[in-house]
This record gives structure tokens, sequence and C-alpha cells, in this order.
């Protein structure tokens, strides 16, 4: 079972995608889940991305013959409206040229890093407050990135280093978006690249983009180790860096329930396991998109639990 496409709809009576203030949409509209949408507000409910009318499938109950949950999808009248959330075509043929993949970067639907930023360059990062105390981070110099194709061929894409405080700030719009990190030959959603600590059972070489709840945070002389919420299959999981770097990442005693997200490598660390993320590799998740990593962790748990059927 995939995540859905179209996690919310906008909904918001008397308005029209021909004539409507797309602002005033996203200014006005009411957030509806697919399990929260009632029959009266067909017509009323459009996708947040394209802003195009959408409907649930199926439309009153809530799973379809095939047993699929309850969804919002296209309507195929505005087919010719291009939005990231469609159904994307087979892997590889994303973005078919560079002319589509730079468009996309231009619109904000594809985000490539080519690298993760190191100690944010201002002269006083202390003035900068974002969240919970956390520091907002210049882009780096642009480089070119390889995104490769199903056919073996590729093209270059300009890409930045950046830091994974950027993927929080806006996080609900972001896990729709496509990305391409450092050592991926392709880009994919946020949404379908988050892993969640709770799965991990053992060491990992390879760099990945996680996210886990904060249990305990230990401050020492010199560092912090900041406990993260372990799962069945692993006893413990720390993430230690100095103090100042964790205080400027935001972390305080009081962080404990906070999420954090963060791209690295998974390794032993006495009886259970660590990662070691630099300055831009790490970041807490602002409170208010707290939900949404419940939501993605509710709906993994769901894909197991039909793929064990």
């Amino acid at each position: 079972m995939s995540k859905a496409l179209i996690e919310y709809a906008l909904y918001l009576p008397n308005w029209k995608f021909e004539e409507g203030d797309t602002e005033r949409l996203e200014r006005e509209a009411e957030k509806v889940y697919a399990q929260d949408f009632d029959v009266n507000m067909m017509d009323h409910v459009f996708c947040p991305n394209c802003f195009t009318p959408i409907t649930r499938r199926p439309l009153e109950r809530e799973r379809s013959r095939s047993n699929k949950l309850a969804h919002y999808s296209h309507i195929p009248r505005y087919q010719h409206v291009p939005c990231v959330r469609r159904t994307p075509p087979a892997q590889g043929e994303l973005f078919p040229n560079e002319e589509a993949a730079r468009e996309a970067i231009v619109r904000g639907d594809l985000i490539v890093f080519s690298g993760f930023s190191d100690e944010p360059q201002v002269a006083d990062a202390l003035a900068l407050p974002y969240a919970h105390g956390q520091i907002e981070d210049p882009q780096g110099p642009e480089a070119a990135v390889a995104i490769r194709r199903h056919l073996g061929d590729g093209f270059y894409v300009p890409g930045r280093h950046r830091t994974v405080l950027s993927i929080c700030r806006n996080f609900d719009q972001n896990l729709e978006k496509y990305y391409q990190f450092p050592g991926q030959q392709q880009p994919s959603k946020l949404s379908s690249q988050l892993r969640d600590l709770l799965d991990v059972r053992e060491e990992d070489a390879e760099k990945r983009l996680y996210f886990g709840e904060i249990k305990n945070v230990v401050i020492h002389r010199h560092t912090t180790v900041v406990w993260l919420r372990e799962g069945r299959w692993i006893k413990d999981f720390a993430l230690p860096a100095s103090r100042e770097q964790h205080a400027k990442r935001g972390i305080r005693e009081d962080s404990v329930g906070s999420f954090v997200i963060f791209w690295g490598q998974v390794f032993g660390y006495g009886i259970g396991y660590c990662t070691r993320p630099s300055w831009g590799e790490y970041a807490v998740l602002p409170p208010q998109y707290n939900e949404h990593i419940r939501q993605l962790r509710a709906l993994r748990a769901e894909e197991l639990r039909v793929n064990r059927m």
C-alpha cells in the first residue's frame, strides 16, 4: 500500500478554480483529510498544490473494493494542469530532460542538494533565531549535480549546499516535493525517503534521511547527548554533539517529545546505535508539524500490516 499522493484537500465553498484567487484559497480554506471528508463537500475540495478540483475515491466508503483506503484523486478534466501530486510516471522518467528538471527547480517542485552546509557563515548567528532557537542558514554556492535516467544516461542540473533545516520549514508542503540528496542518482518524494528510527534493525553505512522522537537530553560539560526513542529491534539510539552545536539547533533539556530529522549513517554505540550528523545534517522539526510525522508513522505501520496479510 502506497502513501496517498494528495494527503489532504483544501475545502472552501463558493470558490472556483477558473476564476478564484489562489491566495484566498490557501488563506481561508480548511484542510480536510480523506477520512474526514463528507459527501456534501463534493465540488468544493481542491488540490493543495495545483488548486484544481479533486474528488474522493471511493466517495463514501472507507475502503475501495480492492481494500485500498479512501484517498483523494485528480479529476481527468484538469489533466493538462501540471502537479507533482499526480500519479508519477515510471522511475527515471519523472524529469525526462534537463529543461523539465530546471523548470521543476524554478517552481520549487524539485530540490537538489549538492551537499550539506557547515556552520552558518553569518557574522552573528545567534541573532537569527528560527523556531526553538534554531538558526537560519544561507544557501551555499551552486554546483552541478547529475540526474540519471532509467536508460543509464543523464544530465546536469544546479544544486546547492543546503541544510536539513530547510526541509523542516513548510514541512507539510515539502513532503510531496521531489528531493535528490548527495549520492543519489534520481530524485524522489521526501515523504518516501523519510525513515522512522523505530524501524531501524542494524547498522547502515549508507546515508539516509531519518526522523526520531527525543526521549531524553543529557548535557555534559562539553557535549550533549540526545537520546531518541528506541524501536522494538534496538535498545538505545544516541545523537551526540558538542553542547554549542546542539544549543544552536534549539535542543535543550525541555526538548523531550520534539522530533529530529537527520541525514546520516547508523553506527553501533555501546549496546545501541547512534549517528553523528554535521551541522547542516540535522534539525528539530517545528512542533506544528508533529502531527504530519505521526501520520507518516501510522501510515508506515499500516503498510507493514497489510503487506503481512
